[in-house]
Parts: C-alpha cells; sequence; structure tokens
C-alpha cells in the first residue's frame, strides 16, 4: 500500500461514504471530505479535501466531484476524445457565488453535469474548451433533484411534495 500523503482518513465519527464504480473503483469521502480513490483494490489515491459528494460516469472512466461551491471533473483514465485528458487529471467545471446543493452526471452523454444550487439547476457540458456551456434549466429552490442510468436522458427534480421530470 502506498503512502497517503497526508496524515491518512479522518476517523472523528463514522460518516464515511463508499461509492462503486462500474469497474469496481472505489471513492472514499471520510468525515472531513478528504476524497480517496482505490483503483484496482491496489493503489489508494488522495483526490482532493472539501468534497460534499462524488459519482462515477457509466463507465468508470472520470468521477464528478461536487465541492461547496465547485463542480471538478477528475479522469481516472484516459479520455482518448478531444480535449485528451491524461489519467489523473482534475478539471474544474463549474463554480459558484452559491453553494452547490447537489450535482449528478447526465448519464445519456456522461459529458454534461446538472447542478442545483440553491437558486437554481443548471445544466452544463464538461468540455469547457471555448468557455461554459451553461444553462438554467429551472429557476428557483428545488427540494431535491436526480438523475438514473435507466433514465439516461432525464432529469427527474422535487418540488415540495411533487416529482416532476423534464427529458431532453
Amino acid at each position: 500500500m502506498d503512502v497517503l500523503g497526508r496524515p491518512g482518513f479522518y476517523l472523528a465519527n463514522n460518516n464515511f461514504s463508499f461509492i462503486f464504480s462500474p469497474t469496481n473503483d472505489l471513492a472514499i469521502i471520510d468525515p472531513s471530505g478528504g476524497l480517496f480513490l482505490l483503483i484496482d483494490n491496489e493503489t489508494l489515491h488522495v483526490i482532493t479535501g472539501g468534497v460534499k459528494k462524488v459519482s462515477f460516469d457509466l463507465e468508470g472512466k472520470k468521477l464528478l466531484i461536487a465541492k461547496e461551491k465547485e463542480v471538478f471533473v477528475y479522469w481516472i483514465l484516459d479520455n482518448t476524445f478531444q480535449p485528451f485528458q491524461k489519467s489523473g487529471t482534475s478539471e474544474l467545471v463549474m463554480q459558484f457565488d452559491n453553494p452547490i446543493l447537489d450535482a449528478n452526471w447526465y448519464f445519456d452523454t456522461n459529458a454534461h453535469i446538472i447542478a442545483e444550487t440553491t437558486e437554481e439547476v443548471l445544466f452544463t457540458e464538461i468540455d469547457t474548451r471555448g468557455g461554459h456551456n451553461t444553462v438554467s434549466i429551472i429557476r428557483g429552490k428545488v427540494n431535491k433533484i436526480m438523475t438514473s442510468p435507466l433514465a439516461s436522458h432525464t432529469l427527474f427534480y422535487q418540488k415540495g411534495k411533487t416529482w416532476f421530470k423534464v427529458e431532453f
């Protein structure tokens, strides 16, 4: 096992999150928001801190990382399509003045992200060459957003007690 590059996991309580990829890699978020990635059950990588949520894309090639006011994509495997990211590359995709409440992959493409802030729900692409192509798709506060690989081109969101869906 490799040295972590920091003292290690924060163990003050039991609030660890364990997220498996489709290729059985494991993302671990410790109680302080430290993100670790176990690849091929061999090497534990320290990725970043201050993490609220992570999720893998459908192929396990990249990881969406949501922090307090930023969303990143971390490339686990080399991206062989333009803009050609190398494994281990972390890219800032979105940054806000308001807190990010949630962020999810748009599974139809694995190249777009849906993010919820305190003021709106946004749709953006992860390729930021030429600037951010971000669209506000729901204005105002929602209770929850959700995407699923089983409904890959759909966003579900809750306002009050009612669930809605947007297909695109």
